[in-house]
């Protein structure tokens, strides 16, 4: 009796355990299968995403290609009519509503970067071998005084003397040494500043219009208000302000009061000069209606402006039209989105070049 006792409780005891060992293989069965399902979820959710960026940049080079055939488009409508102009009631400049796809949208729009400042037109090779550093030296580094103190308002004053300073900030930064030519700003300048990480100096041109933020004396207020007025495309600064699409701002600093007019058509390229201080916005008024319609030649344009200055004539820095675009592009499908950004060049006849592409900012 004592065997079969025994006996029994030994087989209850292999039960128990089995059914133990049975329950962790059935756990552990069920975790690696929960695994396997979510890691086989996240590939094709990641698969997935991956088609839809596939599908996302097909639109937005969609998007270019529109782009492009709409400014050679208007370049041979130009031909046509045997005279350059570009202003916003062509059909580059208008504002097309998003092509609708399935899931989702996709479309842009084109800028004329001619209708901005280029940083990139302030230094000049001449100027740092020159011994005449008098500024400003450039019809471009007056215009860029005056545009300094084009945003002046009750809560916010910049001087002549600042935006000398300043100009003189920009010289240095984009120069190819690190000697203070110009100004205190240099690399031993910008490693002592109160309350901001030491940098250098990037002693090459503008890459993007941000870097003004570094600069040692540019009041972050000002910053702010300039910046959609600037760029720094084409990097040569090799361009034109275009008058037919430039800003109040752009054009109440390239517009010359008539008093000043005769001097500057005397001006030779090297010589120092007073910079006269920027337009009102009450003197512009008359011209940003005409700019509507757009400006089909110089004649028209000083019709319109009885105090413009001919700095046509005396050296390339205005223009009637544009030969450097920016496409700001965006797609969105399935709650994806995307954008894009494409630098356009159309200096070439009858091609356009793919200046610069990012998927986030210049």
């Amino acid at each position: 009796m004592m065997s079969v006792a025994k006996s029994f409780t030994l087989k209850k005891k292999q039960t128990g355990a089995a059914l133990v060992v049975a329950m962790l293989i059935i756990s552990l069965v069920t975790a690696i299968a929960a695994t396997s399902s979510l890691r086989h979820h996240f590939m094709l959710r990641r698969l997935s995403n991956q088609l839809k960026v596939t599908q996302l940049n097909s639109y937005l080079q969609a998007t270019e290609m529109i782009a492009k055939k709409a400014l050679t488009a208007d370049l041979q409508l130009d031909a046509e009519q045997k005279y350059r102009y570009d202003h916003f009631g062509e059909i580059w400049a208008q504002k097309v509503p998003p092509f609708l796809i399935d899931g989702g949208s996709y479309g842009g729009e084109i800028i004329d970067l001619q209708s901005k400042f280029n940083l990139n037109m302030l230094a000049t090779p001449e100027q740092y071998k020159s011994p005449n550093r008098t500024l400003p030296y450039t019809i471009q580094q007056g215009i860029f005084i005056r545009l300094l103190q084009s945003y002046n308002d009750d809560n916010l004053q910049i001087t002549s003397e600042q935006a000398v300073e300043i100009l003189k900030a920009v010289l240095d930064w984009v120069d190819p040494d690190t000697t203070a030519n110009f100004s205190y700003c240099e690399d031993d300048a910008y490693t002592t500043i109160e309350k901001r990480k030491p940098h250098r100096t990037a002693n090459q041109p503008f890459m993007s219009v941000s870097e003004l933020r570094l600069l040692c004396n540019m009041p972050p207020e000002l910053y702010i208000r300039i910046k959609d007025d600037l760029t720094v495309w084409p990097r040569t600064g090799k361009s034109t302000i275009n008058v037919n699409t430039a800003s109040a701002a752009i054009l109440k600093s390239v517009i010359i009061p008539s008093q000043d007019a005769a001097f500057f058509q005397k001006w030779k390229p090297g010589e120092s000069f007073q910079v006269p201080r920027p337009l009102e916005d009450r003197d512009i008024e008359q011209f940003l209606e005409q700019q509507k319609q757009g400006f089909t030649s110089w004649s028209q344009v000083q019709s319109t402006l009885s105090y413009f200055d001919p700095w046509p004539s005396t050296m390339p820095v205005l223009s009637l039209h544009s030969d450097y675009f920016l496409l700001r592009a965006q797609a969105e499908l399935d709650g994806l989105t995307q954008r894009y950004l494409s630098v356009l060049d159309r200096t070439q006849p009858a091609k356009i070049v793919v200046l610069f592409r990012s998927y986030d900012d210049l």
